[in-house]
Order: C-alpha cells, then sequence, then structure tokens
C-alpha cells in the first residue's frame, strides 16, 4: 500500500503531539517496517520546518533531516501545481498533495484534516482509519 503524507500527520509524529502522536507515530512505523510505503512530498518540507522551528530552532532542522531519511520523499512536477489550480478542491495546498498522490498512484492520503480533502482523486484516511486497513499486516 502507498501512502501520501499529509504535514499534519508528520508534526504529530515529530512533535510527539499530545493526543494524536502515537497513531501518526504507528503509520510512519509501518513505513519503516516496510509494511506500507510512505510517501512525504517535497513541497510540506519547508512548511514542516517553518513550524518546527517556532518551538525549537536548534532541533528542527536535525529531526526533520532524519525523519527525510526514514520517508521517501517525493517531487512536485509543475503538472501537479496545474492539476491544483484546475482542481475544484478549496485548499490549494491539499489539492498539490491530491494530485502529487494522483500521480504517483497512492492509496491514500493520510491526514486529520479530511475535509479539506473532501473532492481529492485520491481516497483519504486518518491515521487512525489507516492503522485500522492495515491491521495484521
Amino acid at each position: 500500500m502507498k501512502v501520501i503524507l499529509d504535514t499534519n500527520v508528520v508534526l504529530d509524529t515529530l512533535m510527539k503531539r499530545e493526543g494524536l502522536f502515537q497513531a501518526a507515530y504507528e503509520v510512519v512505523k509501518l513505513s519503516i517496517q516496510n509494511k506500507i510505503q510512505a510517501l512525504l512530498p517535497a513541497s510540506v518540507i519547508t512548511d514542516i520546518h517553518y513550524i518546527m522551528s517556532q518551538s525549537d530552532k536548534t532541533q528542527a532542522r536535525p529531526v526533520l533531516e532524519q525523519f527525510v531519511g526514514l520517508i521517501a520523499v517525493c517531487d512536485v512536477t509543475p503538472a501537479d501545481v496545474g492539476a491544483a489550480f484546475a482542481s475544484e478542491m478549496d485548499d490549494f495546498e491539499g489539492a498539490v498533495l491530491a494530485a502529487v498522490a494522483a500521480r504517483v498512484h497512492a492509496d491514500y492520503i493520510v491526514t486529520r484534516n479530511k475535509r479539506d480533502f473532501v473532492k481529492s482523486p485520491v481516497p483519504v484516511a486518518t491515521p487512525e482509519e489507516l492503522l485500522a486497513l492495515c491491521a495484521g499486516l
């Protein structure tokens, strides 16, 4: 199974957000164990770094660099941006993510913010929903 991770799921993991960390971490762990293939679009890495550096400038870069060493990064192409502009999705960042997910033939986009992906061409799942789908892997 191939999934695209949304920014919030990565932040939940890296920032160990209370009440959100465990499920997000378990999704990442499935990828590290090669039970699923999780991809992180390159376009969200700068957002993640910016948000993390707001709370700890010294740790944001090394923590994110280590994470990127564990999870595959995929590109964002001009065609993905064009597809996002043409999309009926209201959230542009989500539309770019959905376009990338469609191009790489992802099975799911993993996010806590499903409402931004209502018109996504790729199904969405929360971390908890994805874990239920992967039970037994």
